[in-house]
């Protein structure tokens, strides 16, 4: 798709909580092909502290003047998040002709309980009614939408979005930094070594301590890498002791977004155990370069994209035994590593920005809700 294919180049608002990787790659490839203005509620997040490229769109925070002309001006209006509940008035300000739609990860209706959940029901009500089109990450999102009573008229999937062609462009250089890596964090000597990936912040819910559990019971040709820091470190460091694991599991602390390339290229395959993870891209990421996962059914991602035995494996939560198991067998054979990494790659490859552009296009296209509903 070229940007002839959009017709008038529209002019696009998108409001958002604060920049991101995925984002970027986002708003970066949407650029091209339209006229397109983010309007950020924070320079940064103190959890994701990453150092990210002079942009290549145009980005304002929210206490900037003239924002609100933007949003007004806007031929497709999108909110992202439930941050700010003034943002969701913004599409009071907006033409009769403008597209408006609500993107959001899966909800956690754990939180619509007592008081406060029933202020959270009355908002998200508000929304489904005022906006033409509610978004959600993946397929469990969008599930729980309509379960919370989203019209299914108005559902759309529209996940996060990585480069599926970046393994594509390494050049000789890249490609010894990726040697040099793995060298440089190796556990064993002998060149059967197959290195397990975990990535994400060192919090309970990743359940990154189920992965040091596995290998403990994995053979003894199995590494554990761990990209992240957080609360967990302790813990995690504390149990690779106790389970006799100690020497084959490297904490590799933050890495920034390239360093974290390297990592998913070094690697063989990723972890993702978490007890609760609505879309994660770090799943996204790993399949984009050929690796398979093993993750948990309680990852949007994981459910969206991981076939079980075909490109990784899921397991349920807490079962580190399963994990043992695929990483026992992913170990075992080198053919088999080889056709979950080549499965996975075919896996993200079919899910490209392509298909963002053309849920923007299709949006762009529907009649809009000219209705601005408060009951």
């Amino acid at each position: 798709m070229n940007s002839n294919t959009w017709g008038r180049q529209p002019a696009i608002t998108w409001m958002g909580v604060a920049r991101s990787t995925y984002n970027d790659f986002l708003f970066s490839s949407l650029a091209s092909r339209a006229s397109l203005d983010v309007i950020y509620l924070k320079k940064s997040l103190a959890s994701h502290p990453w150092e990210l490229a002079t942009p290549s769109y145009r980005i304002h925070s929210a206490d900037d003047k003239g924002c609100m002309k933007l949003v007004a001006a806007a031929d497709l209006l999108v909110v992202s998040g439930w941050t700010d509940f003034r943002w969701l008035l913004a599409p009071l300000l907006g033409a009769r002709h403008q597209k408006r739609v609500f993107w959001t990860d899966t909800p956690d209706t754990r939180m619509h309980v007592g008081i406060r959940g029933q202020v959270r029901r009355a908002v998200m009500d508000y929304v489904f009614r005022t906006f033409d089109q509610i978004w959600s990450t993946g397929t469990v999102g969008c599930e729980a939408l309509l379960r919370l009573g989203c019209p299914s008229s108005k559902v759309r999937a529209f996940p996060f979005f990585v480069d599926v062609d970046r393994a594509l462009r390494l050049d000789p250089t890249e490609q010894k930094e990726i040697a040099n890596f793995r060298l440089r964090h190796r556990s064993i000597a002998s060149g059967n070594e197959v290195v397990f990936l975990c990535v994400g912040q060192l919090i309970r819910r990743k359940r990154f301590v189920d992965a040091i559990r596995a290998l403990a019971l994995s053979p003894r040709n199995t590494t554990l890498w761990i990209v992240g820091e957080g609360e967990e470190h302790e813990r995690l460091k504390h149990a690779a002791v106790v389970l006799g694991v100690r020497n084959r599991v490297r904490h590799l602390g933050w890495l920034q977004p390239r360093d974290t390339l390297l990592a998913n290229l070094a690697a063989d395959v990723l972890v993702h155990p978490a007890s609760y993870d609505p879309f994660p891209t770090v799943v996204l990421e790993a399949m984009s370069v050929g690796r398979p996962v093993i993750g948990c059914e309680n990852a949007g991602s994981v459910v969206d994209r991981i076939v079980d035995g075909e490109n990784g494996y899921i397991h349920t939560c807490g079962d580190y035994r399963g994990i043992a198991s695929a990483m026992r067998k992913i170990s075992e054979s080198s053919e088999h590593l080889a056709a979950l990494g080549k499965e996975a790659a075919r896996t993200a490859a079919a899910s490209s920005i392509e298909l963002g552009f053309k849920r923007i296009q299709a949006v762009l296209h529907e009649p809009a809700n000219n209705e601005i509903q408060f009951q």
